[in-house]
């Protein structure tokens, strides 16, 4: 490349309807002599406010409004696609997994949700997700779910508790530093304590891989958080009376 010519122009396209909306812009130079690099693809999610429980997403259809925290070279971050060849995906044929550039460098991904208003929330919710691991040396794919309450500008670590479900197995309990169940897939669930009535929740799944590490040993699919139903004891008659 011997010079640069910068072109602006306005996209008037509004997105009427969430989903995920793919962009293909090219240019045309009569003076051009090479071709091959005239075109850029890039993709716009569109992605409402979740108000309602419980939701599910099984990423068949679209995205879910579930996107890669960095937007180029798709082949190193995580991705929509289909399940890692010799595995299935845990609902349907759809998963997210972390991209498999090898690198010599420390490589960190981070898979972001859509945003949450839980403001109508009593209870925290429950989390809930289907995670595939593979075969790998503890601590070379550290898998962590974090958190954020204001728009993603800082973030928090879950950690488990009473009612999580291999949820963090990892030393330190805040993250997954090893396979939960080495090529088999594995329900994850944790209730995340403080969120009942907070109106910006956003959830993050990041991805972290030592340097040379090749195998993507991780995969997300079937996404949901429900409501917790209030146990509600109350005594309808009685149906022996003692005389003592």
């Amino acid at each position: 490349t011997d010079s640069i010519d910068y072109f602006a122009f306005d996209n008037p396209y509004r997105f009427p309807a969430p989903g995920d909306y793919e962009f293909m812009i090219w240019t045309d130079l009569e003076e051009d002599e090479n071709r091959r690099n005239d075109t850029s693809y890039f993709s716009v999610t569109n992605a409402p406010i979740i108000l309602e429980l419980p939701y599910a997403e099984s990423f068949e259809i679209w995205s879910g409004g579930w996107h890669s925290e960095e937007i180029y070279q798709p082949e190193a971050f995580w991705q929509r696609t289909g399940a890692r060849q010799g595995t299935q995906a845990f609902d349907g044929f759809s998963v997210w997994r972390p991209g498999t550039m090898s690198t010599d460098d420390l490589v960190v991904e981070s898979l972001l949700s859509p945003c949450f208003d839980f403001s109508e929330l009593d209870e925290d919710p429950i989390i809930q997700m289907a995670l595939y691991s593979d075969q790998f040396a503890p601590n070379q794919q550290v898998l962590s779910f974090q958190y954020s309450t204001d728009e993603g500008k800082t973030w928090i670590r879950t950690r488990p508790n009473s009612s999580s479900l291999n949820w963090h197995t990892g030393s330190g309990e805040e993250a997954w530093n090893a396979p939960i169940e080495p090529g088999n897939w594995s329900l994850a669930e944790h209730v995340i304590g403080g969120l009942a009535g907070d109106t910006t929740v956003q959830f993050r799944l990041q991805y972290v891989r030592a340097a040379r590490a090749v195998s993507d040993g991780w995969q997300m699919d079937s996404f949901s958080i429900l409501p917790r139903k209030l146990i509600d004891l109350a005594l309808s008659e009685p149906s022996y009376i003692s005389e003592d």
